[in-house]
């Protein structure tokens, strides 16, 4: 199974991913900034196994563009077009939230430098 787990910092994304990763005896994948121009190359072709957690995917993209100013690799219809090339392969997403007090106080302990 591949299983995608996307949320906000300080949702707990991380230690949920790792956690299931061990217990599913499964490959664990941190995404972090894109490395290709391409949402094929970059969140399609890499998955290489049926038992992935992959933390931090592709809905991120959405985001993250805008926060760093910087070009999304989604057009209007990509976006639709990678969550279905993602669930032919079988991927299931999770997205985790909690309050925002908790997330507040998660990520005030957190380290910035």
């Amino acid at each position: 199974m591949i299983t995608i787990i996307e949320g906000s910092d300080g949702t707990g994304k991380t230690t949920f991913a790792r956690k299931l990763a061990d217990q599913r005896n499964a490959d664990y994948f941190h995404a972090s900034h894109p490395t290709s121009l391409n949402w094929v190359e970059e969140y399609i072709r890499p998955i290489k196994s049926d038992n992935l957690v992959l933390d931090r995917w592709h809905v991120g993209e959405i985001v993250w563009p805008y926060i760093y100013g910087r070009s999304s690799l989604f057009d209007e219809d990509s976006f639709d077009q990678c969550n279905w090339e993602l669930a032919k392969l079988g991927a299931h997403l999770i997205v985790l939230t909690r309050s925002e007090d908790a997330i507040a106080d998660e990520l005030s302990y957190r380290d910035w430098e």
